[in-house]
This record gives C-alpha cells, sequence and structure tokens, in this order.
C-alpha cells in the first residue's frame, strides 16, 4: 500500500490513480461494494472494528436480520458466521 500522506496533493494523486475502481453513488466498505457476501467475509476475516461495521450492514441490507454478536472472540465469531453463508 503507498502512504499519501494527509495532504490534498497526495489525496488527488491517490484518487487519480486510483478513482476509476469506484462508481458513483456506490457505497463502498472496505474497498468493496457493501454486499451480503462482502459482509459476511468481514466477520469471518476482519478486525473487530470492521467486523462490528460488517453486522450493522448486514442488519440494513436484511430488515429483521438479528445483529451479529460481534464482542466474542474471532474463533467464536466466525462459527457464527458460517452458519449465515
Amino acid at each position: 500500500m503507498v502512504s499519501i500522506g494527509r495532504t490534498s496533493q497526495g489525496i488527488e494523486k491517490w484518487w487519480a490513480a486510483n478513482g476509476g475502481r469506484f462508481q458513483p453513488g456506490t457505497r463502498y466498505f472496505i474497498g468493496a461494494p457493501v454486499t451480503r457476501e462482502h459482509c459476511i467475509g468481514v466477520l469471518k476475516n476482519g478486525y473487530q472494528r470492521q467486523r462490528i461495521l460488517a453486522a450493522h450492514y448486514l442488519c440494513l441490507l436484511e430488515p429483521g436480520t438479528p445483529l451479529f454478536n460481534t464482542s466474542a472472540p474471532p474463533g467464536g465469531s466466525k462459527r457464527g458466521s458460517r452458519k449465515m453463508a
């Protein structure tokens, strides 16, 4: 991963090189569009902060879905996320 610094020039340079990967009007989460499959993958492999957001996105994508318990250690979370796949 290339460090761009926190300057507007660094951000503009990164966007010029990478902006073509993104579609206008599409929400992205950890580099990919927000989908059920992507969120389940993040629940299985992401860091805890990412897993928390993935659990919330799943509830938004599929109303009525129970909020996944992300406070469990990753081993426990992985077992639970396989059931969702």
